[in-house]
């Protein structure tokens, strides 16, 4: 019989759901792992350990976030990830956290939303794959939609009525009714 195959406890969707979750992210913090970089990805994880960078702590003191071009991915969310490592570094062990405010960018971001008026519906359209129920069972569900007044003056209901998987995306159809 072969030996087994060593294996670590890479994050992935269904950490959320498992009960050894606690177990793994001790063992990643232990081990100062990369994906507990805020905003990392999986494609970044995989360039930097080609480049025998494995912790968080070894790619935040790096001069630059890697020595050339990146195989895969663009060299500007390296960039991003890079300066967010040292944020967290930076901030390790500290009572409050950290952060960096972002430059004003005119048309970007929430700067593209026009000016709030009355009339605004703020719409929080989230998606839970699965949900652990009052029992503790593991639930696989349809999306969750949300939606509220901005200025708390009426209720809005939304009901997700059919939802759909593709192989290339997911739609969901709702109603809105307004209730008064």
């Amino acid at each position: 019989m072969a030996d087994p195959q060593e294996t670590y406890p890479e994050p992935v969707e269904q950490c959320n759901i498992c009960r050894w979750w606690q177990e793994c992210d001790k063992r990643r913090r232990a081990d100062d792992h990369l994906s507990l970089i805020a905003s990392i990805r999986k494609i970044h994880i995989s360039e930097l350990n080609k480049n025998n960078v494995n912790k968080l702590e070894q790619f935040a003191k790096l001069d630059k976030p890697l020595p050339g071009k990146p195989e895969r991915g663009h060299l500007d969310s390296y960039i991003k990830v890079h300066e967010q490592a040292k944020i967290q570094l930076k901030g390790k062990g500290l009572e409050k956290p950290i952060y960096d405010l972002l430059p004003f960018q005119e048309k970007k971001g929430f700067n593209r939303l026009p000016v709030p008026s009355d009339g605004d519906v703020y719409f929080d359209l989230s998606s839970a794959p699965f949900i652990i129920d009052a029992t503790h069972r593991v639930i696989k569900t349809d999306d969750f939609v949300l939606a509220e007044s901005s200025k708390q003056l009426e209720t809005v209901e939304v009901t997700a009525t059919r939802s759909t998987m593709t192989t290339s995306q997911k739609c969901t159809w709702f109603k809105i009714n307004m209730l008064k």
